[in-house]
């Protein structure tokens, strides 16, 4: 008998994409800031922002997919998915429903204080609450309903190969079919440090950054 799986949350690190990096006498610790989420989250990249890293936009579309890699390997993990028995598709197909999930990533940079060698910027998130919605109001059925298959021997002449990916399709459906009704929960304000090193680079802390990756797309 294939074994019985539930949607339930399994906690991984969540491993962000690389931090772009600004360097100068002084840098705009908002426009770094706004920079880099616009380019983590949105895959945006603009003249100004790609300068002030000096960056180009291919090395930034490849930190944007790689955050987006990330992603994927944090969804497989959430849900259970072995992704080394999955064919690339599925891979590709939980990448898709980043990049969709992504797009609707919401965020307003406030004001910047500080001098010369450390900044504070205000940053107000708006949590995306899609994983929210499918563990509240659509686990219990799924839940239900594939046990039934289950029950029903649904699975039986499956390879184990096959099943993986029959898991993984139906949670991939499950939360793309979400996508259209995704909304954002309370606000949450906190101040992101950017500061310079020894070399004179300006970057934005890492354990910030983690903390946005974490409020970006509320998992419960």
């Amino acid at each position: 008998m294939k074994k019985v799986r539930t949607i339930a949350v399994i906690l991984v690190l969540v491993m962000c994409a690389a931090l772009l990096t600004g360097c100068g006498s002084k840098v705009p610790a908002k426009d770094l800031v706004q920079g880099n989420l616009d380019a983590v989250y949105l895959g945006k990249f603009s003249s100004d922002y790609l300068k002030l890293v000096s960056s180009n936009e291919e090395k930034a579309k490849d930190d944007y997919e790689t955050g987006i890699d990330n992603e994927v390997e944090y969804f497989a993990a959430y849900f259970n998915i072995d992704l080394d028995m999955c064919d690339d598709d599925i891979r590709d197909k939980i990448a898709d429903l980043y990049h969709e999930i992504y797009a609707k990533s919401k965020y307003e940079v406030g004001s910047e204080t500080g001098s010369d060698d450390k900044y504070l910027v205000e940053l107000t998130v708006y949590p995306i609450d899609i994983f929210q919605k499918v563990n509240d109001d659509d686990a219990d059925n799924f839940n239900t309903m594939w046990q039934a298959r289950i029950d029903d021997g649904d699975f039986n002449d499956m390879s184990d190969e096959e099943y993986e990916e029959a898991w993984a399709n139906a949670i991939i459906d499950l939360v793309k079919s979400r996508i259209s009704t995704i909304g954002y929960l309370d606000p949450q304000t906190i101040s992101v440090q950017v500061t310079k090193d020894d070399d004179g680079v300006y970057s934005i802390d890492e354990g910030d950054f983690q903390r946005i990756d974490m409020l970006m797309i509320q998992y419960p």
